[in-house]
């Protein structure tokens, strides 16, 4: 396996002031893990986890259990896959190898839940745009469940519909002679005649 670093900011301390030392340790063991991806996704078994840190089954499903519910990671116990939500402790994708690089590894994912979290954060953060960008959002959709496409699709639609009306209201449309009242097209077409004699 090739060797790779994972960035840790200072600011990452104060943050989890509050958390137990063992949900502080699991934490950076997540994000610099030999597991660890550019994807912030990975397969993290229980297994691994025992064999690293030397601690037993109960203590790693507690305390994978208890960073979830404060929302500093997402888990599937079922396919053993985690992916990071804190911002400061995500690998930035910058660059259009790091997205193919991403892809690569989302093809890989097994839990519609981690599918899902992860284009949630992509969509939002990603700041690369090119076909390679638009593979690696689709290979995750493409992995969500039925119910979650299907509920983007709608947020699609309403983010476009929004964003079209915005640009109505800041440009709006001016009166034209096609849009004009039947009746007052008429009365406009008898001057016109009477004023110049002419049959329009």
């Amino acid at each position: 396996m090739a060797e790779r670093y994972a960035s840790v900011y200072s600011s990452v301390w104060d943050d989890m002031a509050g958390l137990l030392d063992k949900c502080k340790l699991l934490l950076l063991y997540l994000a610099s893990s030999p597991h660890s991806t550019i994807l912030n996704a990975d397969r993290q078994p229980v297994g691994y986890i025992i064999e690293d840190l030397e601690w037993t089954q109960e203590e790693i499903e507690e305390t994978l259990n208890l960073l979830e519910k404060k929302g500093w990671i997402a888990w599937d116990p079922v396919t053993s896959e985690v992916a990071i939500l804190y911002v400061r402790l995500r690998n930035l994708i910058m660059s259009i190898t790091q997205v193919k690089a991403a892809k690569k590894i989302a093809t890989g994912i097994k839990s519609e839940k981690i599918a899902e979290t992860v284009h949630q954060i992509l969509v939002k953060t990603l700041s690369v745009t090119d076909e390679s960008t638009e593979a690696l959002l689709n290979t995750l959709y493409d992995r969500a469940s039925i119910p979650y496409q299907k509920g983007f699709v709608q947020k699609q639609k309403q983010r476009q519909n929004q964003k079209l009306n915005k640009n109505q209201d800041q440009n709006p449309k001016t009166e034209k002679e096609s849009d004009l009242p039947s009746e007052k097209k008429n009365r406009e077409r008898e001057e016109i005649e009477a004023r110049f004699g002419v049959k329009v």
